[in-house]
């Protein structure tokens, strides 16, 4: 957490040491932080209020980046490392649905 008028780091939430950290985005009702864990392979939802890890939700391999639905239900995570879309509910907390991409993922090789 930081203090925007003084740019000082005000609390450090540790998501043990095997994890990598990708982005973050707070709940629309302002409860839960979701942190993006490419190492772990999932999302890390952290409450607002006392900053307590709540529990991994894994979505798939090199979960990165997060995009909140246009009506706010959902919470789209972006796993870079098997080329998928895991779709966790905002009410339920929780993977509700994976969107597989047809040759997505690191894996892919390119020739020239």
């Amino acid at each position: 957490m930081l203090d925007w008028r003084t740019p000082i780091v005000m609390r450090h939430i540790h998501l043990g040491h095997m994890s990598m950290p990708q982005d973050v985005k707070l709940s629309p009702d302002g409860a839960v932080f979701y942190v993006a864990d490419m190492e772990r392979n999932g999302v890390w939802p952290v409450d607002a209020a006392t900053y307590k890890v709540l529990r991994l939700l894994p979505t798939g391999r090199g979960a990165h980046g997060l995009y909140v639905s246009r009506d706010s239900r959902h919470l789209y995570v972006s796993n870079r490392g098997e080329g998928s879309v895991s779709v966790v509910s905002f009410q339920k907390r929780k993977v509700v649905d994976v969107w597989r991409i047809p040759g997505g993922g690191l894996t892919r090789h390119w020739s020239i």
